[in-house]
Order: structure tokens, then C-alpha cells, then sequence
């Protein structure tokens, strides 16, 4: 089981404390919409058929969606690794709870520190720095998508989403 934080540390190596005590749910616009990591799989064994994708949705009512990777099988079909939470933050902390998610067993809370620079959102964890772009109305999705769980070896368990069950 991958959490969001293992995905996003598995983007980064594949592409290459908190202050103040108030936080808020939802109240950094900055935050607010879609974001997105798309990029060759440099495992692939078909240049073209494999792309991981990573997109991060927040939205104004405090809840979030964090879909990825999808691993394309075809042109047609790929599997994918679902989380859905809430998030609160703070002016330059965001963290993340899960409610859902494809995999089974916990899935710890995660707080990244973040900044957003003209249509970038860079997050910073334990793990390292992802950056992602602003998302201009791509989705991730193919014609035959199968949720699942992405072990530490890559290998897809396919899998309905359910409850975190921290």
C-alpha cells in the first residue's frame, strides 16, 4: 500500500513545522483547484503505452481527491490509485486526512508545507518536493479504468474504494 505521501515521493524520484496554531478549513484560495504531474514512466517497457499521472483536486468545501498514478495498460485502459479526504491549512502548511482510498489498512494523515508561485503548487513533505502544475481541464481517466492498490514493487492489486480504516 502506497500512501499519498509515498506516491508523491514516487513522482518526485521518477521526475528526478508547522507555525501558528489556527487552522482553517478550506480558506486558502491559493490552494483551491486542480493540480497536476503527468510524465513518462521511465520503467516502461513501451515508450508509449505507459504514462503515470498524478492529479490533486482541493476543493472550497475542504475535501480533496488524489488520483494516481495511472499506470496505462492500453490505449484504451490503465489502473489507478484513488484517496479522497478533507484538508484544512494554514498560510503555508496543508494537511491532508483521508477518508477513502482504494488500498486497505491505514493511511496516516499528511502535512506537506506548500507554496504556489504563477501556476505552480509546490509541496514539500518528509519524503521531498513535488512540484505539480495548475490543471487547465485535464482528467485522469481511460476508457476502461480499474481503482486499485500500487504496492512498493509496482505491482496493481485491483480494489473498490473504501474506508481508511486509521
Amino acid at each position: 500500500m502506497r500512501t499519498i505521501s509515498a506516491l508523491l515521493a514516487t513522482l518526485l524520484l521518477s521526475t528526478s513545522a508547522c507555525s501558528g496554531s489556527s487552522t482553517t478549513v478550506a480558506q486558502s484560495p491559493s490552494v483551491v483547484g486542480s493540480w497536476l504531474e503527468e510524465h513518462q514512466d521511465p520503467n516502461s517497457v513501451s515508450a508509449n503505452a505507459v504514462i503515470v499521472t498524478a492529479l490533486l483536486e482541493f476543493r472550497p468545501d475542504g475535501t480533496y481527491t488524489f488520483t494516481g498514478p495511472l499506470m496505462q495498460s492500453s490505449p484504451t485502459s490503465g489502473n489507478v490509485q484513488v484517496e479522497v479526504g478533507a484538508w484544512t491549512s494554514t498560510s503555508s502548511m496543508v494537511t491532508l486526512t483521508p477518508k477513502e482510498w482504494s488500498c486497505r489498512g491505514p493511511d496516516p494523515v499528511s502535512t506537506f508545507s506548500y507554496t504556489v508561485t504563477q501556476n505552480q503548487l509546490v509541496l514539500t513533505g518528509a519524503k521531498g518536493t513535488q512540484t505539480l502544475d495548475a490543471n487547465s481541464g485535464t482528467t485522469i481517466s481511460a476508457t476502461n479504468e480499474v481503482n486499485g492498490c500500487f504496492d512498493s514493487a509496482g505491482h496493481f492489486t485491483p480494489t473498490p474504494l473504501g474506508p481508511v480504516s486509521n
